[in-house]
């Protein structure tokens, strides 16, 4: 199968560099071209893309160009993968792509059990002030004449390239090592914080959790335990998809049970920031979103994301509506977990429709009894009379500044009567 390719208004001297590009990389090329009409038609066996990068390139300037093929590369933060190795073998490579990689362990194992010398070791870095030093945000490694290796270090993936003549057990012991990478389940949980690179990518930055073990009944109400047991079958069942609603009063315990979630659920979370809901409606993000399928989308006071739609929010509305039942739900897979503290009337009736919604629940404070209960099993003497929020249980001896306190006026007090006044003569 053969590639079309047409361009208008190239100039003489160009339609040469194009013939001469043409012939270094194919043996059966079919070249037309019309110098009456400044017009060229080109029938060609490969990479398409990599043709039109380099003609281009060559139409936009009327000076002949010197011999030099990177202008085939892509003007990108990093080198292209696919013409980083074409520029170094001469062979337009095939490539195999790994992801949820430990990316500090592959990068040091490739380079000791090949022997890679900094010559064969490519990287790009970023000055990171916080951590005084640079970091890696990519590298590419020339395993051998036949294979490189690329490591994106922000999204924990590897593409490994190689050329059809490779020796095929060095292929299979590269990609033994890489798999051999893979990350593992660990007893520490931990949760992918949604971060930009300084590029203005989205990227993913692992943060431990805090696993809130035991028995968390005793932290909620009676009717809860129904809810977590519905909850926790749904989320570990990979072909479900929806969307759980949590809300409730501040401090009622919202927060410690998405960190009880993420210790006792077998799968990734992926925690959205409240301040980078906007994202939801770029296209960057589901792109994102592709290489974190099957997980677990956390987002956190989410009222602006869930209020019903206004004109400025529409587009996220819509695709975290199809994130939980559409297209993108059966394509991807990835629940979705919003949390918010406004009033259940206020959200858009669309995220309420069966079948789209997983569970809902309204985190409150523990009934009296729940609440002495709970205090008791903390050493505490104290009684209540009232219901109590987890935040008034747990932090019961520090001092409330959520009350307002009266203070004393400072002024000057009028007296109506005239101030006599005795001389002192």
């Amino acid at each position: 199968m053969a590639h079309r390719w047409q361009m208008r208004n190239v100039q003489f001297s160009i339609c040469e560099r194009i013939i001469e590009f043409l012939t270094l990389y194919t043996e059966k090329v079919n070249v037309l071209v019309s110098f009456s009409k400044e017009y060229i038609h080109c029938v060609f066996p490969f990479n398409s893309l990599l043709l039109y990068s380099y003609s281009k390139q060559l139409t936009m300037t009327k000076q002949k160009p010197e011999p030099n093929y990177l202008h085939a590369l892509n003007k990108s933060s990093y080198v292209h993968g696919t013409t980083f190795h074409y520029l170094r073998t001469g062979k337009i490579p095939s490539m195999r792509a790994f992801y949820r990689i430990d990316i500090h362990k592959v990068y040091d194992r490739l380079i000791k059990e090949y022997g890679l010398t900094p010559d064969k070791v490519i990287t790009s870095e970023t000055y990171t002030p916080s951590m005084s030093r640079n970091r890696v945000y990519s590298a590419y490694l020339v395993v051998s004449d036949k294979i490189t290796i690329a490591i994106y270090m922000t999204r924990q993936e590897v593409e490994m390239f190689y050329s059809h003549d490779v020796d095929l057990k060095v292929l299979q012991q590269t990609e033994s090592i890489i798999i051999d990478c893979v990350r593992k389940a660990t007893a520490e949980k931990k949760i992918n914080l949604i971060t930009t690179d300084s590029s203005g990518n989205l990227e993913t930055r692992e943060f431990a959790v805090e696993n809130l073990s035991g028995d968390i009944s005793t932290l909620y109400n009676d009717d809860f335990t129904e809810f977590h047991e519905s909850i926790v079958q749904k989320l570990s069942d990979k072909s479900s998809q929806g969307i759980i609603l949590i809300h409730g009063v501040p401090g009622s315990g919202k927060s410690s049970y998405l960190r009880h979630l993420v210790g006792e659920v077998q799968k990734s979370f992926i925690y959205l920031p409240s301040n980078m809901a906007d994202n939801l409606s770029q296209p960057s993000f589901l792109n994102f979103l592709t290489r974190h399928a099957n997980s677990v989308l956390i987002i956190e006071d989410a009222e602006d994301v869930l209020i019903q739609r206004r004109s400025g929010s529409r587009s996220a509305v819509a695709n975290l509506l199809n994130l939980s039942d559409g297209l993108l739900a059966d394509c991807l897979h990835i629940q979705v977990i919003a949390t918010f503290n406004t009033e259940i009337a206020k959200i858009d009736s669309a995220f309420l429709r069966k079948g789209r919604i997983l569970g809902r629940y309204c985190f409150g404070p523990l009934s009296i009894e729940k609440s002495n209960a709970l205090l008791r099993q903390l050493n505490s003497t104290l009684v209540t009379k009232t219901p109590m929020t987890l935040a008034d249980i747990f932090n019961r001896e520090d001092r409330d500044f959520s009350k307002i306190q009266s203070i004393k006026e400072v002024g000057f007090v009028l007296n109506d009567e005239p101030e006599t006044y005795n001389s002192p003569f």
